[in-house]
């Protein structure tokens, strides 16, 4: 009998051990994250000129992004001396992320008149920027290397 109660708390030992083992957290290091993407971007793609974090805070006034919108990003901009910059926003939703990607085509529209006037040489970047939309994900970049940023991401995102 004794040994009968021994084998039972063994089994169940065993049986716990391993219902624990089953939740292994692997779920959440496969979600993508805009701080991820964005130092993968910022690893593997050249830049001209310097380029520096920006708060979130900064960057939404900057952007005309409402905060509402936005769940987290990443943004990083130029000394201005280049129109170069990389901003990675995670929406609150795809409506949400359709509105962030007008904003930053605005914000291409726009910076492509300041640098025609201003430094014509840097609206072949312009036109070349990544305007990148999936699902919740709005990814803009204006670099030299738009075909590498756009693997990294499309292969991070899909």
């Amino acid at each position: 009998m004794i040994k009968r109660i021994i084998y039972l708390f063994a089994c169940c030992l065993v049986i716990c051990s391993l219902a624990g083992c089953a939740g292994n957290g692997d779920d959440e290091a496969d979600m993508p994250d805009v701080h991820s993407l964005a130092d993968m971007l910022m690893q593997n793609v050249k830049f001209e000129d310097s380029v520096e974090e920006v708060s979130s805070e900064t960057a939404l006034r900057y952007y005309g992004i409402d905060s509402v919108q936005v769940q987290d990003s990443a943004v990083y901009m130029s000394t201005g001396a280049t129109a170069e910059e990389l901003a990675v926003f995670q929406a609150s939703s795809t409506v949400d992320a359709q509105g962030i990607l007008a904003d930053m085509k605005k914000r291409r529209d726009s910076q492509l008149q300041m640098y025609l006037d201003y430094k014509s040489s840097e609206t072949a970047r312009l036109d070349d920027a990544v305007l990148y939309v999936h699902d919740t994900f709005v990814v803009y970049m204006v670099s030299d290397d738009s075909e590498t940023a756009q693997g990294i991401i499309s292969d991070y995102l899909e």
